[in-house]
């Protein structure tokens, strides 16, 4: 090997250094070679304020309420003293249908990766651990098969893999076969290339005292699901309402005054019954429970959620290619194919743009249902997808699409109501 700089000018410095030669492709940019590699853009352990590269998805009627960052305790975190957690409120039928996942984020084809997350659960459950292709969807890896954690925690691992295509890839922690009531908590959600070298040791997990069981050992209070509702809140604890039943929830000792209600016109079927609306799959951001809907990122695109003064707020970091690289998406809520349902919502844009309202068929396949674009802008606009009639019954959710807004527009969604008719 030359270096040649024979016409450099007089005078001209010139330094050299870690001079090494490859049989094969050059290692991405910020690989150290003979060491793996930590990739930043898909690994937290969950300290600090956040916003933090991981999500949760819910499918197929199955329900879990996540939390990610907030501090718990070391029962809650297997390091340090923050971690994420997933509450089974609904059990599936498929391992897929509650995710804890990772980020699309770009790698390379031909080299080795090694992902790997701690999970605990507060009772027996499988967890699959896989890595997922973006726009492919199908898991590879050398082995996924579930594994069932307990009260201890277990660092879930897949070593190794040669990615087949520089792609977009995530690390999706399955376990929609969890009972409901369930608590899993994650923590140490890491992804390394390994081409160069192997992974260092998992990060050493807080002590998690074992009891129960006919009363061998110490019970210990599991902090992130108990309260005694002292002090400023907010509180680990909500309200649900199913079925068209409805209550006005308060957990700070005063009981508000119960919002004003849009108004929804009785009719239809010869006179007998009503329109209704959907309280699953509405919300008003107000409550002191985690909100229905989540922001959710795909494709590159890229988004900074958070709530201010009692709406859904996100604002673009990445624009994509599409408009559902960007989304705010409901619960799994079933719907019903001899039925007629509407969507509305108050929405915001610090930046003129289009967002799409329609609801996702989830089952047998995933699908658009009746999507329509809406102008927005600063100004507040109610946003209305009437008359709508699924092609079948079965899960369905309500998503909201942004993904070609610019970068820094800063979108808000409110008063999301949803009405059977």
């Amino acid at each position: 090997m030359t270096i040649e700089f024979g016409t450099a000018p007089v005078g001209t410095v010139l330094t050299f250094d870690d001079i090494t030669v490859y049989n094969g492709n050059l290692p991405p940019v910020g690989v150290v070679p003979g060491a793996a590699t930590k990739i930043a853009a898909t690994s937290t352990d969950f300290e600090g304020a956040g916003p933090f590269p991981a999500s949760g998805g819910q499918y197929g009627g199955a329900a879990a309420t996540f939390a990610f960052g907030a501090p718990a305790g070391a029962v809650a975190a297997a390091s340090g003293t923050q971690g994420a957690s997933a509450a089974v409120v609904a059990a599936g039928t498929a391992s897929y249908n509650l995710q804890f996942v990772g980020p699309w984020t770009q790698l390379t084809g031909g080299r080795k990766y090694t992902a790997r997350v701690q999970v605990r659960a507060t009772a027996p459950s499988p967890v699959t651990l896989v890595f997922l292709r973006n726009l492919v969807y199908t898991p590879f890896a050398p082995s996924f098969a579930p594994v069932t954690v307990g009260t201890a925690w277990t660092t879930l691992t897949i070593a190794d893999v040669i990615l087949p295509a520089t792609a977009e890839y995530h690390v999706q922690a399955e376990f929609g076969l969890a009972a409901a009531g369930t608590t899993l908590f994650f923590d140490n959600l890491e992804v390394f290339d390994t081409t160069d070298g192997p992974a260092p040791a998992p990060p050493a997990t807080n002590s998690v005292t074992p009891g129960g069981g006919g009363g061998s050992g110490t019970a210990t209070k599991i902090a992130a699901t108990s309260t005694d509702f002292e002090g400023a809140g907010p509180f680990p604890a909500s309200g649900g309402q199913y079925g068209g039943a409805a209550a006005t929830f308060a957990f700070d000792g005063t009981a508000p005054a119960p919002p004003a209600t849009n108004p929804v016109t009785p009719g239809g079927g010869g006179g007998g019954g009503g329109a209704t609306v959907l309280a699953t799959t509405s919300e008003d951001f107000s409550g002191p429970g985690a909100p229905k809907f989540v922001f959710a990122q795909f494709a590159g695109a890229a988004l900074t959620p958070g709530n201010a003064a009692g709406v859904a707020q996100a604002t673009v970091v990445t624009a994509g290619a599409d408009q559902y690289a960007l989304q705010l998406v409901g619960p799994s809520v079933q719907l019903d194919a001899t039925k007629t349902y509407t969507i509305s919502a108050s929405v915001t844009a610090s930046v003129a743009t289009t967002v799409q309202v329609l609801f996702l068929q989830e089952t047998p396949t995933l699908a658009p249902v009746s999507p329509q674009g809406f102008a927005v802008g600063p100004a507040a606009k109610t946003v209305t997808l009437a008359g709508v009639k699924p092609p079948t019954t079965g899960p369905h959710h309500v998503q909201f699409e942004f993904g070609k807004s610019a970068a820094g527009t800063v979108m808000t969604f409110d008063n999301i109501v949803v009405i059977v008719q």
